[in-house]
C-alpha cells in the first residue's frame, strides 16, 4: 500500500474541527504467529504484509468516518475513543472466517478500550486479500447502483460489481 492514502486521510482529519475522535491502534506483533505462509491458498496467494495493509486500511477508513461524522463521539469519555486491537491468527470452526470482540464491555462509566481480531488459520477458510484496498480496478465496472433517502440525504444502498477476475470470486 502506498503511503499516500494514509497521508491524505491524516491531513483531512487534522483539518477537521475538534469533535472527538476514534483512534484504532492495531497491534500486529503476533500477526506472524500461526499465520499461513506468504502465497498460501488461505491468503488467496497474497502475502502477510498485503493482508496487514488491508486491515490497516480498514482501520484508517473507520477513523476517517468518525472524524467526518457530524455527531463525532460525544458519547465517549472526553469525546474520544481509543481502541487497542490485537490482530492474530487462530483456528475457527467452519464457516467462521474471523472473530473479534472487546477486551471488556461498558462498565463503571467507561467503554471498552480494546480487544482482538482473530482470523481463521486452520485451512477450512480462504480469504481474498485485496492488494489495492483503496481502489476497485479488479472489479472493472459497476452494473447497478441504487440510492435511497432516509431523511438525511441520499445514501448508497446497493452497488453490484461484475466482471471480476476468477481469483476474487
Amino acid at each position: 500500500m502506498t503511503p499516500l492514502p494514509s497521508l491524505v486521510i491524516a491531513l483531512v482529519i487534522s483539518l477537521l474541527p475538534a469533535r472527538g475522535a476514534l483512534m484504532i491502534n492495531l497491534d500486529f506483533s503476533n500477526f506472524g504467529t500461526g499465520a499461513p505462509a506468504n502465497g498460501d491458498p488461505i491468503l488467496g496467494g497474497a502475502t502477510l504484509a498485503q493482508a496487514q495493509d488491508v486491515i490497516q486500511t480498514a482501520a484508517d477508513y473507520w477513523e476517517a468516518v468518525f472524524a467526518n461524522s457530524s455527531s463525532g463521539l460525544t458519547w465517549a469519555v472526553d469525546g474520544n475513543l481509543t481502541q487497542d486491537i490485537d490482530v492474530l491468527w487462530g483456528a475457527k470452526t467452519n464457516p467462521t472466517l474471523a472473530t473479534g470482540g472487546p477486551g471488556s464491555f461498558y462498565m463503571t462509566g467507561e467503554w471498552a478500550s480494546g480487544g482482538s481480531l482473530t482470523f481463521d488459520n486452520d485451512g477450512d477458510s480462504f480469504f481474498y486479500v485485496d492488494t489495492t484496498p483503496t481502489e476497485q480496478s479488479e472489479w472493472n465496472q459497476s452494473s447497478t447502483s441504487r440510492t435511497l433517502n432516509f431523511g438525511g440525504g441520499d445514501m448508497n444502498v446497493e452497488r453490484v460489481w461484475y466482471d471480476a477476475p476468477a481469483g476474487v470470486v
